[in-house]
Formats: structure tokens, C-alpha cells, sequence
């Protein structure tokens, strides 16, 4: 039970930090790469990330309109970064590392995931 608790309490700190995030684009980005992490945890981390959810809730979870999030997925997939699947996405780049890692100053920080 401590274990999950302490999962809870980094999601939501990783949340407060999303929401601190700079501009919508950094938002979005550390938003596809946290969910990354987070479905990472049930198995191997794959370039094929399913998105379980509407373009409107990613839009909402992090304060954005549903037309910012649409805009900077086009954007992200003309710039061969990412590529809208209807599964989800799917990451360009190595799996270790995909190409939108480099868009991220989250994602070179260690993370603390001490329960």
C-alpha cells in the first residue's frame, strides 16, 4: 500500500510540474514522455505508445484548448518527430531515446521514484 501511495504522490508532483511547464508545446512533450514512463512500468518501453484517451482530455489534464494539442500534434508529425496512429502514437527515433526526447529538459533529469 505504501508503494502506491508514493506512485500516487510522484504522479501527482509529476503533474504540478507538467502544469508549470513553459509553453504548450513543453507541456505536450513531457505529457507524451511522462505517459511514456508510466506504461513503460507494465512492460518494455516501445516506440508505440497507445493513448487511451480523446485529443480533448489530453487537452484538459494539461490546461490547453483541444485545437493547441491538435496544432502541436500536426506539427510534432510534420517535423518527423512523432506519428499519429489511431492505436496512439508511434515515436521516431531509437526506442532508448526517441527524437522527441530531444525536445524535453524534463526528460534529462533523473526521476525519483523512492517509496
Amino acid at each position: 500500500m505504501l508503494e502506491a501511495v508514493g506512485e500516487e504522490i510522484d504522479a501527482a508532483r509529476e503533474h504540478m510540474l507538467l502544469l508549470g511547464c513553459g509553453t504548450a508545446e513543453e507541456k505536450l512533450v513531457e505529457f507524451i514522455i511522462s505517459w511514456r514512463a508510466r506504461v513503460g512500468r507494465r512492460g518494455a518501453l516501445a516506440n508505440l505508445l497507445p493513448l487511451p484517451m480523446a485529443r480533448r482530455d489530453v487537452a484538459d489534464y494539461l490546461g490547453l484548448t483541444i485545437e493547441t494539442v491538435s496544432r502541436l500534434l500536426a506539427k510534432l508529425e510534420r517535423e518527423n518527430v512523432v506519428r499519429v496512429i489511431p492505436e496512439g502514437l508511434q515515436l521516431m527515433g531509437p526506442t532508448e531515446r526517441p527524437l522527441l526526447f530531444e525536445r524535453s529538459y524534463m526528460a534529462a533529469a533523473p526521476v525519483n521514484h523512492a517509496t
